[in-house]
């Protein structure tokens, strides 16, 4: 299926070659977030992941670098929050991995002849729309220094997953998001012919899967007075997640 056959909120806009990047969003079910927050969050997962997404759609729809927006998954909730945002929708049968997520959006991206593209989780809430710019600038600037497709991998705030790729002149890839996706995109990247960049990046750095990572984001908050605008933030508040301590959602 491509983006146009998909629900949509917005015609994807024409591929251009030398042009922005086209965002692709792969999301769980709510009921399937987060899963080591149970203990922390209980049944408010659904809510901290909804509040992450908007975070992160919000950001991506200011970004000057941005094409349009694809999202993958087959939660209905998600979709419906996805196309009010303006992005397409691309829906999956059901839940069947992040690989597979991603793989179907870049084959479907590059049905429609999309030669750029960005791949970002939906739990990185300080990604704004001036540090995408930054990094995919950035991506630009190692695409024109190269005679051979590119891949950008920024990692994650422990060095081993990855939480932004961008793929420029990629036209086939293997994904291996999981344990040590980091250096495993990499591999794969040389393996395949293509030049593997590092985009290192504080604020896309930071996903949310731990309670540590949660005190990370709140210290972040705390320090950067502007992000206390955003829905990640006025959610934990709102639930009183500011304290070291498990008790919420514990009934």
């Amino acid at each position: 299926m491509t983006p146009t056959d998909s629900q949509s909120g917005r015609a994807p806009n024409p591929p251009n070659r030398d042009g922005g990047f086209h965002m692709l969003l792969p999301v769980k079910t709510l009921a399937n977030a987060k899963r080591r927050l149970e203990s922390t969050l209980g049944a408010l997962r659904a809510d901290l992941t909804r509040a992450m997404l908007t975070d992160v759609l919000n950001a991506v729809g200011t970004g000057s670098w941005v094409a349009d927006v694809l999202v993958v998954t087959a939660d209905t909730e998600v979709a419906e929050l996805a196309m009010a945002h303006g992005a397409s929708v691309l829906r999956e049968a059901g839940s069947q991995g992040l690989n597979r997520a991603v793989t179907s959006g870049f084959a479907a991206l590059r049905q429609v002849g999309a030669m750029r593209m960005a791949i970002i989780p939906a739990d990185i809430p300080l990604l704004t729309g001036v540090e995408l710019d930054r990094v995919l600038q950035l991506m630009d600037r190692q695409r024109n220094a190269a005679r051979r497709g590119v891949i950008g991998l920024c990692a994650s705030r422990d060095g081993r997953g990855t939480n932004l790729m961008c793929l420029d002149h990629v036209s086939d890839y293997e994904f291996r998001y999981g344990r040590n996706s980091f250096q495993m995109h990499r591999e794969t990247a040389l393996a395949a012919g293509y030049r593997p960049v590092s985009l290192s990046s504080q604020l896309i750095a930071l996903d949310i899967d731990t309670r540590a990572d949660i005190d990370h984001y709140l210290a972040h908050c705390m320090r950067q007075p502007v992000y206390r605008g955003s829905h990640t933030w006025r959610f934990l508040q709102a639930h009183g997640l500011t304290a070291s301590d498990d008790r919420v959602g514990r009934g």
